[in-house]
């Protein structure tokens, strides 16, 4: 009797191509990546399932993760997994795939993992009034007749960003010109006459 039945290899890539030959340890936010699991000896078709442990949540990736990946003819099956820019400061995760034959953890067959850098963070806004049209100091009053700017200041927004603007306490009676409801953000500054 001639033995047929082989077990079964699993080998996990998280890597830039749907092969798995550029393996990557770390990404960039705003970027994507593949997780390609190559097998020997597993029937094309069949799912396996993919679980997610680390310190990534769901603001960190584009949509759905996906749950599970099929093995195609040549023993390979692979899922993109997107990395969102969520504009928060908090330093390289950690993401770790597991690849299991269940949904069960008792039957992970394969891990890897993959730093995600930080390239995103927190937007900041500030605001004050200032007498210079270059946004130069800050004053708390004006006179009526003389002119003052709103100086809205930022980091980490990009450039050409528009903000919206509300106002409370005064009316178009106080203002020569009309109230602008929004404005543009060049060098993280925007000055308001």
């Amino acid at each position: 009797i001639n033995d047929t039945s082989k077990t079964p290899t699993y080998k996990l890539v998280l890597g830039a191509n749907t092969s798995g030959s550029i393996p990557l340890t770390s990404i960039d936010e705003g970027s994507s990546f593949y997780a390609t699991v190559i097998t020997t000896d597993v029937d094309p078709n069949t799912k396996l399932n993919l679980l997610y442990t680390g310190q990534t949540n769901s603001t960190d990736f584009t949509g759905t993760l996906p749950s599970t990946v099929t093995i195609g003819s040549d023993g390979i099956g692979y899922v993109a997994i997107p990395v969102s820019n969520d504009y928060l400061t908090e330093g390289v995760e950690t993401l770790t795939i597991s690849v299991s034959t269940s949904t069960n953890t008792a039957d992970i067959k394969v891990t890897s993992s993959i730093n995600i850098n930080d390239t995103s963070k927190t937007k900041v806004y500030s605001s004050r009034w200032s007498s210079s049209s270059t946004g130069s100091g800050t004053i708390s009053s004006v006179n009526e007749g003389d002119t003052a700017y709103l100086v809205i200041t930022t980091e980490n927004v990009p450039q050409g960003a528009i903000l919206n603007l509300t106002y409370s306490g005064i009316t178009s009676d106080d203002l020569v010109d009309a109230i602008p409801t929004s404005i543009t953000i060049y060098n993280n500054l925007a000055i308001i006459p």
